[in-house]
This record gives C-alpha cells, sequence and structure tokens, in this order.
C-alpha cells in the first residue's frame, strides 16, 4: 500500500513570552496541494483536535502566499481544518493506513516535543539521523530567540544527530532515510516533493529499483569471485518497479537472480545506508547504484551522500537519456531528467542510441545508460577491481564505447564483447546466438 499521508499540526497557541503563535499555514498548504495533485491521500490531525490555530504572521502579506490563499480559500478545506481529529483519536483508530506522518512547522510545534500521544504516534514511524530545522540565525532574525523553550537548531545537536542547514530563508529538505525535515516555511514545497518522491512517482504511479540492473551485476560478480551485500536507503525489502518483473523486461538473470531462495532472504532484509555507514565502508572496494526511476528520488538522502563522498568520482557520466525518458512516458513524473541534470552540474554527458548498452568509466567512477547497459556496468566494475583495467574507458563520437586493453580503438572495434561477432551486443562467452535472451540481445520495447 501507498500514497497516504497524515499532517499533524500544532495546537500551541502562545509563546513564553505570551505572544500568540500557531501553525504557520504555507508549512501546511504547499504539501497538502502538491500530495493531493499528485494523486496522494492526505488527512489532516492537530495535537487536539479542532479547529488548527495559525500563526497570524503567516496569514497575510508575502508570507501568505498563493498557495496558502488556494488552501485557505477552498471550502472543502476549511471544514477539515477546523475539525481536525486529536493524535489521540487517531492513534485510536490506528496509524497502518498512513504511509507518511508529516508535521508542519510555525512556532507552536516546538511546544509539542513533550505531548506523550504524539510521540507514540512518532515511534510508530521508523526515523533516522540527519535532521534540517529552523537555524539559530533565522530565530534571532524574528526576535523569538527568548520566546521559545529551545533554539531547534541546538536541540538537534544536543540530542546526537548531524544538523544539517543551508543560508538563512533559503528552501532546504533532507530526507534520511524515511525522515523528511526542512529548515523554514520556503522549504515546505522540497519536504513534500521529497516526500512524494519516498511513496510514488510525481504523478502518483508507483516505481521502484529495476530488477535486471540489481540481477545481472550481482551474478556477473558473484560469477568472478567477488563478494556482494546488497543495501537498501531506507533498509527492509527492496521495492520493484512492476515493470521489471514480468515480460520481455524480466531476463533470465532477473529470473535466476529472483528465483533463487537465498538472494531472495538478502533483498527481503536489507540494510540501510544509516546502518552500512555506522558499520565502516572501509571493507567496500565499490559502490554500486542500480538504477529503475526509483532512483531519482534519492539524491537528496543526506545518509546516501555521505556514503558516495567516501568513494572516488569523476567526470564523464551516462545515463538514461531524455528521449528514453519521453519514450516512457515518464518525463513529466520525475523531479528531474538525469541527462539534463548531469549537464547541469558540469559533468560531460555521453550517450549512445536509445537503449543501446552502454557504459562509460571515468576514473573509479562508473556508469550506464539504460537497463540494457547493466551487464556492461558489471563487467568494468569487475574489471577495475580485478586489475583487468589500466586505464579510464569511457565513450566518445560515432562509436561511443569502450575499448579493451593492448586493443587499438578503430572504426571496426565497436563496443566491448563485440569485436568478432556478426551479432552487434553478442558476448564472447555466448554458446547459442538463437537462445539469447537476455535484454542485452532483445529489441527494447519500452513500458507505456
Amino acid at each position: 500500500m501507498g500514497g497516504k499521508v497524515l499532517i499533524v499540526a500544532t495546537s500551541a497557541t502562545k509563546l513564553l513570552d505570551g505572544r500568540d503563535t500557531g501553525c504557520w499555514v504555507e508549512e501546511v498548504a504547499s504539501p497538502y496541494l502538491l500530495w493531493t495533485e499528485k494523486g496522494l491521500q492526505v488527512d489532516i490531525a492537530s495535537i487536539s483536535g479542532g479547529a488548527i490555530p495559525w500563526d497570524e504572521a503567516s496569514t497575510s502579506g508575502d508570507f501568505f502566499t498563493a498557495e496558502a490563499a488556494a488552501f485557505m480559500g477552498d471550502d472543502k478545506i476549511r471544514s477539515l481544518i477546523e475539525q481536525t481529529r486529536s493524535v489521540k483519536d487517531v492513534l485510536a483508530g490506528g496509524v497502518d493506513q498512513y504511509d507518511a506522518v508529516f508535521l508542519p512547522g510555525g512556532h507552536g510545534i516546538v511546544f509539542d516535543g513533550n505531548n506523550s500521544d504524539l510521540k507514540a504516534l512518532l515511534e510508530k514511524f521508523w526515523n533516522a539521523g540527519k535532521v534540517a530545522g529552523f537555524s539559530n540565525t533565522e530565530e534571532v532574525a524574528v526576535g523569538k530567540e527568548k520566546a521559545v523553550p529551545f533554539l531547534l537548531e541546538d536541540r538537534i545537536k544536543e540530542l546526537g544527530a548531524d544538523y544539517k542547514k543551508d543560508g538563512d530563508w533559503t528552501p532546504f529538505a533532507v530526507a534520511s532515510g524515511k525522515l523528511v525535515t526542512g529548515q523554514n516555511p520556503q522549504s515546505s514545497k522540497k519536504v513534500a516533493e521529497l516526500v512524494a518522491g519516498i511513496l510514488k512517482l510525481l504523478d502518483g504511479r508507483d516505481t521502484g529499483c529495476w530488477v535486471e540492473e540489481v540481477a545481472s551485476p550481482y551474478l556477473i560478480w558473484r560469477e568472478k569471485g567477488l563478494q556482494v551485500d546488497i543495501a537498501s536507503v531506507s533498509g527492509g525489502a527492496i521495492p520493484w518497479d512492476e515493470a521489471s518483473t514480468s515480460g520481455d523486461f524480466f531476463t533470465a538473470e532477473a529470473a535466476a537472480f529472483m528465483g533463487d531462495d537465498k538472494i531472495r532472504s538478502l533483498i527481503e532484509q536489507t540494510r540501510s545506508v544509516k546502518d552500512v555507514l555506522a558499520g565502516g565502508v572501509d571493507q567496500y572496494d565499490a559502490v554500486y547504484l542500480p538504477g529503475g526511476h526509483g532512483i531519482m528520488f534519492d539524491g537528496n538522502n543526506s545518509d546516501l551522500k555521505a556514503l558516495l563522498e567516501k568513494f572516488w568520482n569523476a567526470g564523464k557520466v551516462a545515463g538514461f537519456s531524455n528521449t528514453e525518458e519521453v519514450a516512457v512516458g515518464k518525463d513529466k513524473a520525475v523531479p528531474f531528467l538525469t541527462e539534463d541534470r548531469i549537464k547541469e552540474l558540469g559533468a560531460e554527458y555521453v550517450k549512445e542510441g536509445d537503449w543501446a548498452a552502454f557504459a562509460v568509466a571515468s576514473g573509479k567512477l562508473v556508469t550506464g545508460q539504460n537497463p540494457q547497459s547493466s551487464k556492461k556496468v558489471a563487467e568494468l566494475v569487475a574489471g577495475i577491481l580485478q586489475g583487468g583495467l589500466k586505464e579510464p574507458v569511457h565513450g566518445k563520437g560515432e562509436h561511443a564505447g569502450f575499448h579493451h586493453r593492448g586493443k587499438p580503438y578503430t572504426s571496426e572495434h565497436h563496443h566491448d564483447h563485440r569485436d568478432d561477432h556478426p551479432r552487434q551486443g553478442a558476448r564472447h562467452d555466448e554458446p547459442n546466438p538463437a537462445m539469447a535472451s537476455s535484454s542485452w540481445h532483445q529489441p527494447y520495447r519500452p513500458p507505456i
């Protein structure tokens, strides 16, 4: 089940110095509208139930954004926010129906930490250690540093979490496992998009990891004697993209992988990236991120960022092309187009034709273009780890691909393992061309 969010607003109305406070309209409005637009179900509750108290400063002027005005001007929404259930009632009714809980800001929320019902609710949701929140300098800027029971930045650090922030009033949000936090009211949309990404594609469709892109590399590396561990961003069972679990996309390698009882136990009980970091990564020689559209929502995960920063990377990158994204009908359902984002970040994006098996190694960074490229990525990684490649190899030009050690790169020499074969893309160890069943050898039909 996926796609149901519970928003829990504060019921606090007074600061320590007697000034009025409450919930910040924008921090409820933008997430609510974004999630409902993307097909997610959203319920609104509050600590004590009844009408949500709003911070008056958020109901007018520049702080009363277009989203806030649309939210407050909707009669159906107004009935929801004027008659909310209490957290106690939500607990009594059961929380298993929800996939996420969201606590909007405003200064009222800093008085809710000792509410036993809220604590019980949050304990039912997995949370991690990296947190963003209103900074000390922002608190001073609004003149309320003496009117709240604690400064949020200080409290987060005192509790042992890794506090993250950007410049004052900058939209900034982080995802650490399943915990998503934002720094200030300007961050509400970023938080909402991260939450939506964890649950679904931006248009509400299910997504996940692509089986072939895990299966082929895993089987190749094991066959070559490498040790392979499997983790996931949040831990637990890996969510698979359903399109990769049947038909032509469910390759022979994918079937062998999913049909192995030992492997299934690994992929159903993965460690989280946070746990991997805690256990130390020095034991690993490479980290591999398989594709599927789910990975596009992982870029802001602070644990994943920390993990990747521990591995050297370089500047030439392959990835799902814009035209391939359009072909599968998901160019509007993902937070960015991979080809565009790679270029924006200053890397040299390289590609081959749509659905061609293509991978590039730049230093120790190995990337592939699409599901068809998973084997090529796996073999390049194995070559680097086992000393089979003496120099970086990459694709560029008409015959973009990579070359063999000690063999000149010529116009007649195309992709790795293709020379001396009449069939483009054939592997040297493929015994029977007529029986080839891998996606490497099949024309690609994008899932619509």
